[in-house]
């Protein structure tokens, strides 16, 4: 499948940023580049930046161990999207929706449900 021109300018216009995540070239349609790292809306993302989206500060032991099972569960989901639904607007919405429903979570657990 050729490139896209929307894939070719986001290529273009995260040069520096996919140099820097180790992302090059061709985007698929299954929304990875050539070396299989998966890529939301263009620009590449790595399992560690995923990981970082589910991480919680200032928790009790308690609470600390109730995020770190939502979180898991989230990252877990975010990661079976990049890598398994195409590249486009549903797939960064539903990583989007998996992001909000662990921040909220998180809220809950953080304030205890009050």
């Amino acid at each position: 499948m050729a490139e896209t021109a929307a894939q070719k300018k986001a290529r273009e216009a995260n040069k520096d940023q996919d140099a820097e995540s180790g992302a090059q070239g061709f985007i698929d349609e299954k929304g990875k580049t050539a070396d299989g790292q998966s890529v939301l809306t263009g620009v590449a993302i790595t399992s560690n930046q995923i990981r970082n989206w589910f991480n919680a500060t200032d928790l009790d032991a308690e609470q600390q161990a109730a995020a770190d099972r939502v979180n898991d569960g989230a990252a877990a989901l975010c990661q079976m999207i990049a890598d398994n639904a195409p590249n486009c607007e549903d797939r960064r919405a539903a990583i989007h929706k998996v992001r909000e429903a662990a921040f909220l979570s998180n809220a809950a657990i953080s304030n205890r449900g009050r």
